[in-house]
């Protein structure tokens, strides 16, 4: 899901190290990445930053992928896409499920599961 926190815990995973920014603008406190790796951006606004799954090499590999629910219909049906594909070419893969602390809220986890089940 946007905004779920998909990017940042690739950082996280990766060891290359998060900060806490204060925005001037919005006096808000953000989270953002130390040691930015190429194209993976940590957005900090509602619209999707991920539009294609990127690649981190660590100690193991990393695929920070779009998420559901794009703020652009086209972009949701190439989400899926690329998700389908890279269950399809990977031998071994594991899951983490990022999704808003708010989506766990009794009366949306029916929608969850509904969207984990489109996977």
């Amino acid at each position: 899901m946007k905004g779920a926190g998909k990017s940042t815990l690739a950082h996280l995973l990766s060891n290359k190290g998060l900060q806490a920014i204060l925005n001037d603008r919005t006096g808000k406190i953000v989270i953002d990445a130390k040691y930015p790796v190429s194209n993976i951006i940590i957005g900090h606004r509602m619209a999707s930053e991920t539009t294609i799954p990127n690649k981190i090499l660590a100690d193991f590999v990393i695929w920070d992928s779009p998420g559901s629910e794009d703020t652009d219909p086209i972009q949701e049906i190439v989400n899926r896409f690329y998700i389908k594909r890279l269950i399809e070419i990977t031998d071994l893969l594991k899951f983490i499920l990022v999704v808003p602390d708010h989506i766990l809220q009794i009366i949306e986890v029916t929608c969850f599961l509904k969207h984990f089940q489109t996977l």
